[in-house]
């Protein structure tokens, strides 16, 4: 009875082409999510960085809305970004998106939020817990850790990045 014999020299070049394929998967994976999440811990509480100043503002121009984040400090909060200046370099503000745990929804045609309760917010998140958001070397930093006051410098500050937002 004829016995089956393995061509060993076929099976290395399949276990290499399999490396070599997983590799190149990885790294076009690796490649097109962008830079990963940056965490440095720092005494100051926590800053997100939400992205470029100039495209986030044209954005915000553009779609006549905030935008929405969850908290990516504690995922326990989500926050609104808004931007209410010509300038993309200020007027930017950053507040609660819930209030007693039911979220805000940002009317469009009244460019304002409502609480679940009916309640209404301006534009500028008057009345709702603040956090400091500032810009840092081009991009939106947010300061997440509303007991700290303002964040004084990214060096001493957790900094999570989202990528190029």
């Amino acid at each position: 009875m004829p016995v089956a014999r393995s061509d060993s020299r076929k099976a290395l070049l399949i276990g290499i082409a399999a490396v070599v394929a997983a590799a190149a998967i990885g790294f076009l994976l690796f490649t097109l999510s962008g830079e990963p999440d940056k965490v440095t811990i720092g005494p100051s509480g926590a800053a997100f960085v939400v992205g470029d100043a100039r495209s986030l503002a044209a954005a915000v121009e553009r779609d006549r809305t905030p935008l929405l984040f969850q908290d990516p400090a504690s995922f326990e909060r989500p926050i609104w970004v808004q931007h209410t200046r010509d300038d993309p370099e200020r007027g930017w503000l950053a507040f609660d998106a819930q209030v007693g745990g039911c979220a805000l929804r940002w009317e469009l045609d009244d460019q304002r939020f409502v609480g679940c309760d009916g309640a209404h917010y301006p534009a500028d998140g008057e009345g709702l817990t603040q956090y400091e958001a500032t810009v840092r070397d081009g991009d939106v930093v947010v300061d997440l850790d509303p007991n700290d006051g303002p964040a004084t410098s990214a060096s001493t500050t957790t900094i999570l990045q989202t990528g190029d937002g």
